[in-house]
């Protein structure tokens, strides 16, 4: 689903991250798998011919699939940088470049040690956007559909904002401390509704739900459940359950709450 792009702060963090890549330039051939499983001449073509602005999702997404991602190899690695801008502004817009999943488009950013191989400059403006695309996020209404019995379901994509920025080897405790501080308040909403979808309480103690593709995560996984289950959730829940709220969006407050209440653990 496409999203508009007019978010200042994202627009910032991608103009900047256009700037920060200027350096870098891709030729023929691109250092990656040619086979005809993984990228052919023409998608090849596809992605040097047009400007980096105007590349399409599917020729990222086919390059993503066929790089093969080696911290050693600085052709694999300006090449990324390269394309990386225009991998963001199509994220942002809400358009996949993965075949698999949108959460895995930035996967083989993540298996290159860049916060130690490049330069302070470049690994600030990838953080600079996770945190403005999260805190979009953080600042929009959570969603709402209904189960096959008809109930209200409410439903967030935060925590996959959180998975896509774990895989591209950002900084998840930053970006769960700009969710702490966040000041719209629908970002405790979708504090709520993440909170009822990855807890449970069983037999009296906090247990974790399976998450498609954190699995592979375990480290930032264990972070975010970690800031999830603290009591002072609670407190957050109790007290800024909207005025006027709907008894949907009460009882989701409600079994958040409860969850991560302290005699909930014993």
């Amino acid at each position: 689903m496409q999203q508009p792009t007019d978010d200042p702060a994202v627009k910032a963090a991608i103009a900047r991250a256009y700037e920060v890549s200027q350096p870098y330039k891709a030729a023929r051939p691109l250092t990656i798998c040619h086979c005809a499983l993984c990228l052919d001449d023409d998608t090849e073509n596809l992605l040097l011919d047009p400007p980096l602005h105007e590349i399409d999702r599917f020729e990222l997404a086919a390059y993503a699939s066929a790089i093969q991602a080696d911290g050693s190899n600085i052709e694999v690695q300006n090449e990324l940088r390269y394309f990386l801008p225009r991998f963001l502004e199509l994220i942002a817009k809400g358009e996949e470049v993965h075949f698999a999943d949108p959460c895995l488009a930035h996967h083989q950013l993540g298996l290159i040690d860049y916060r130690n191989l490049w330069p302070a400059n470049e690994v600030k403006a990838i953080d600079g956007f996770f945190e403005a695309h999260l805190s979009r996020h953080l600042s929009q209404p959570i969603g709402w559909t209904t189960t096959h019995h008809g109930k209200p379901l409410a439903y967030s994509i935060v925590a996959d904002q959180l998975c896509l920025a774990s895989y591209g080897g950002g900084d998840i405790p930053a970006c769960l401390k700009l969710w702490d501080r966040h000041p719209n308040p629908t970002a405790v909403q979708h504090l709520a509704v993440t909170v009822d979808g990855w807890l449970c309480v069983s037999d009296g103690k906090l247990t974790v739900s399976s998450q498609a593709f954190w699995t592979d995560r375990p480290e930032d996984s264990a972070l975010v459940i970690d800031w999830l289950s603290r009591s002072q959730n609670a407190d957050r829940l109790r007290d800024r359950l909207p005025p006027g709220a709907s008894p949907e969006l009460a009882a989701l407050f409600a079994s958040a709450e409860t969850i991560v209440s302290p005699p909930s653990h014993g």
